[in-house]
């Protein structure tokens, strides 16, 4: 009701006065009301953030402290929840303090930057939040999956560098080179710097598969292989490991050595050989197809390279996982240009690698800080057509490692695939973005069960996410999986791409390592003692064989022959020359037989005496 011009009475004024007063007072209180909501919803979320967030503090430049949680989860004042997010253009770079000093207490492993949509969360201006793992909580094996060219290598880089400034050796199984970089500082990577200018700042070990590339190279003897490992070396079933089982029971109980895979092949000669056949309980191959099943294998798995592997010098597990005597500890980076070729090789040395180095470092206590911590890239290929009993084999070698402070993260760009059993056992998860394939749809679906809890549409949220980003999720010491994290990763302190080859080449030929497995040795073993054994029994056939030819048949034969040629003679005087011509004949005969015969003899005695 407004003011319409009249001159109001007394009794409108006083309507008027009553209706601003009124007016007044609502407002007042719906601002009090206002107020009231919005200081209970900072009170909440205050709350929220201390129950959820355990945070360490870093120095960053100038003095400025900045918050590091370990986990951290947005709360629904600061982050909106939409249903699927708008294409985020590339955020402007937040400030990232650079990696903590080094100290024997310090646990923090810095990694990346929270995000809030395509910004940095807003807590303060110049200092984001920052995400990070706290090295004792870090007591669970984990995956990073995504894309290729999403960021995966990047990740490795800056947990390995983390992981190593802290005093943790880190082993890299790495399938696209890129992971050299860690060799080279970050502001050295350029195509103008030669490798003598360059000074690591991490200590760099390349390896290699038997020699199979630019590397030291990692050999393992097949005894210490062992016959699970060997099948799935050898892409073979389940049915043709009990006749590697039997090779090697009858290997071990003749004391034979098995080196190398020529060894094996005798081995498999000297079981399905008609002539030296050996009791079925000795063997489980009864059949001989079943044999040229072994040796198509193994003569495949030379074909493509993978022989270089068995033999020795054997590698020492001890080496991967030992202190480097420096400041960071030792980042060990085993090329594998060839795993397409030799998935079921790479899915057995995986194995090999872990139980071997169980056997290295004692069991540790369940809340301290990881002993070693191994990447493996591609890991999918690990577990292509793998038999029940090697993913059992695998689960169990996964729970022994978490025993001894061993953790392993499974580098994938295909997560779906790996083995449900194999899953279950991953707690940290990385998962950066999914590019259109054509299992993108499984890809996003094996995420969203691996984060029930988080704030974001998964599917969307992947599809679009930069290069470099990721959504964390980490399990606490307990085993609990935190929710979801949108993080941006922080930039290495060593250099993105591969290293120069002349500088990888320079860097083996000088390494310690080098000295001691760069050359292969072919040592005695089961090849040699089976050829040696064999030329031994012909040699004791041949002796068996004139020692029963003894005088006395000698001269019995010799004498129907004589029968024999006297009686075809009909002329008197031609029979007595003849006669006198043969009894000297004869004669010289029974010399020659008397010496051939004592010579045998003695020569047989000498042998067996030395052999005793």
């Amino acid at each position: 009701m407004g003011f319409d011009g009249a001159v109001p009475t007394a009794e409108r004024l006083a309507q008027l006065r009553a209706q601003a007063a009124q007016a007044k007072a609502e407002a007042a209180e719906a601002k009090a009301l206002a107020a009231q909501a919005a200081l209970e919803a900072a009170e909440a979320a205050t709350q929220t953030r201390a129950h959820n967030v355990s945070a360490h503090v870093v120095s960053s430049p100038g003095g400025v402290a900045a918050t590091v949680p370990i986990s951290y989860r947005p709360t629904s004042s600061e982050t909106p929840t939409p249903t699927t997010p708008p294409v985020p253009p590339p955020p402007p770079a937040p400030h990232v303090p650079p990696a903590p000093a080094h100290h024997p207490a310090q646990q923090l492993l810095p990694f990346g930057t929270h995000m809030t949509q395509t910004k940095p969360s807003p807590h303060t201006a110049n200092n984001p939040t920052l995400i990070g793992f706290d090295a004792q909580s870090m007591n669970q094996h984990g995956l990073i999956s995504g894309s290729s060219g999403t960021g995966k290598t990047r990740t490795v880089q800056v947990i390995s560098e983390a992981l190593s400034f802290a005093g943790v050796p880190v082993f890299i199984a790495d399938t696209t080179g890129d992971a050299s970089g860690l060799a080279l500082p970050a502001d050295t990577h350029s195509p103008n710097t030669t490798h003598s200018a360059h000074t690591p700042n991490f200590p760099v070990e390349f390896y290699s598969i038997g020699g199979t590339s630019v590397g030291v190279p990692i050999r393992s003897t097949v005894c210490d292989f062992g016959p699970i490992l060997l099948t799935r070396a050898l892409g073979l079933t389940a049915e043709h490991e009990h006749g590697l089982d039997a090779v090697f029971k009858w290997a071990d109980k003749n004391g034979l050595p098995l080196l190398d895979l020529k060894d094996v092949v005798a081995v498999i000669h000297q079981l399905t050989s008609p002539d030296r056949r050996t009791p079925a309980q000795y063997f489980g191959l009864a059949d001989v197809p079943s044999a040229d099943v072994l040796l198509r294998a193994i003569e495949s798995l030379r074909a493509q390279g993978g022989e270089q592997f068995f033999g020795e010098p054997s590698f020492d597990t001890k080496d991967v996982v030992r202190q480097s005597g420096q400041r960071n500890a030792l980042i060990s980076i085993l090329e594998l240009s060839s795993v397409h070729f030799l998935p079921n090789l790479y899915s057995a040395f995986f194995l090999w690698l872990i139980a071997d180095a169980c056997q290295t470092l004692p069991r540790t206590r369940q809340h301290t800080r990881p002993t070693a911590v191994f990447f493996f890239d591609e890991a999918e290929f690990a577990f292509s057509h793998a038999s029940p009993r090697f993913i059992k084999q695998v689960v169990a070698t996964l729970e022994k490692a978490r025993m001894h402070g061993i953790l392993v993260f499974f580098v994938s760009s295909s997560p779906h695939n790996l083995p449900v059993e194999v899953a279950a056992q991953l707690r940290h998860h990385i998962h950066h973005g999914v590019r259109g394939s054509f299992d993108s749809d499984a890809h996003i679906r094996f995420v969203s069960r691996a984060l029930p809890t988080f704030p974001y549409d998964v599917g969307a949220l992947l599809q679009t996410l930069p290069r470099g980003h990721a959504v964390v999720s980490i399990s606490d010491s307990s085993g609990i999986v935190t929710p979801g994290v949108w993080t941006k990763v922080r930039m290495p302190q060593t250099s993105i791409g591969s290293a120069p080859p002349s500088f990888i080449e320079h860097h083996v030929r000088s390494s310690p390592g080098y000295q001691r497995y760069g050359t292969s040795v072919d040592n005695y073993s089961a090849h040699e003692m089976l050829a040696a054994r064999i030329a031994q029994e012909q040699a004791t056939q041949q002796q068996r064989l004139y020692q029963d030819t003894s005088k006395d048949d000698l001269i019995r034969e010799a004498k129907q022959v004589y029968k024999s040629l006297a009686s075809t003679k009909k002329k008197k005087s031609k029979k007595k020359n003849m006669k006198q011509r043969f009894d000297g004949e004869f004669e010289a005969l029974l010399k020659i037989a008397g010496s051939h015969v004592s010579k045998e003899i003695t020569r047989t005695f000498l042998g067996t005496r030395q052999h005793k």
